[in-house]
């Protein structure tokens, strides 16, 4: 049976219902871990659903963050004090630790000891990154926007990049679904990637009824 919502609907489902609904009716989406550091040394790895790519030349790539007004979390506060942070990949291997990242620690607490997830550096780069983690991105802060409901954009150049070569195309494209990285659903379901296939670029003289529309069925 197919169900139809209207606002009023949505608004008066159970609070966690409505939160796994909206969550997840956008699709699967980025997994990463978010790395920072304190002022003290502290490091600092928090999982996010929320990382979106802004533009490559320059780098630029963001991620939101949840509204700041009652406390603010330690991934907001290190970036804004330090200007630097990581992101990266979460593949088969990690997902039920990078899970527990999700856990409220105390400021003096390192998710990577308490969720038995390793550290590296790499090149002196001031934030953290996640060695087991295939991608991994160093950014400083460039930008940071509040939203209509509080929440913030945290938007950063990219200064680093490391990648294996065999994981990337002749074209430069990472290759995802042959490097066991995960996708999320909702806010807790983790979900396999697998390629379909890669399509053309599309320009103005492209004849589309000749190139990607499918010929209908005739049966």
């Amino acid at each position: 049976m197919v169900m139809i919502f209207n606002h009023e609907n949505i608004m008066s489902l159970d609070k966690l219902y409505r939160i796994n609904l909206i969550n997840s009716i956008t699709g699967a989406k980025s997994a990463n871990l978010v790395g920072s550091k304190s002022k003290q040394g502290i490091d600092n790895l928090a999982i996010f659903s929320s990382v979106v790519h802004l533009g490559s030349d320059p780098p630029y790539i963001g991620f939101f963050i949840r509204p700041q007004t009652l406390k603010k979390t330690d991934t907001f506060k290190n970036i804004i004090d330090n200007n630097f942070f990581t992101i990266n990949s979460i593949d088969e291997s990690i997902f039920k630790r990078s899970h527990l990242t999700s856990k409220k620690f105390d400021d003096n607490q390192s998710e990577f000891d308490h969720c038995s997830i390793e550290k590296t550096t790499i090149n002196g780069f001031y934030a953290p990154f996640v060695m087991q983690s295939k991608i991994k991105i160093g950014l400083n802060l460039v930008e940071k926007k509040k939203i209509i409901n509080d929440c913030t954009l945290i938007v950063g150049q990219v200064q680093l990049l490391s990648i294996n070569d065999n994981d990337m195309d002749d074209f430069g494209r990472a290759k995802i679904h042959e490097m066991d990285i995960v996708s999320i659903s909702g806010s807790d379901t983790y979900n396999r990637i697998s390629k379909i296939e890669t399509l053309p670029y599309i320009s103005s003289k492209l004849k589309i009824e000749e190139n990607l529309i499918e010929k209908k069925s005739t049966i």
